[in-house]
């Protein structure tokens, strides 16, 4: 799974740039020992799933601010 980068590892990489990001699937499939193609499809199911929230968040906050 993402996350298992050393904090070196993190500040090597750029944040947001696909190079990076697809370095890290990368390099998250090969410590896990999982296929790559499984290993991309959870991180891009984990970050619908950030993305949902937020909206959600961001949507019950605005009925608030009217």
């Amino acid at each position: 799974m993402l996350g298992q980068f050393t904090r070196k590892e993190q500040m090597e990489q750029p944040p947001g740039s696909r190079n990076s990001r697809a370095g890290q699937i990368a390099s998250a499939a090969i410590r896990s020992k999982m296929s790559l193609s499984k290993e991309f499809m959870m991180d891009t199911y984990l970050r619908k799933i950030r993305r949902d929230t937020r909206a959600r968040y961001n949507q019950r906050d605005r009925k608030y601010l009217v």
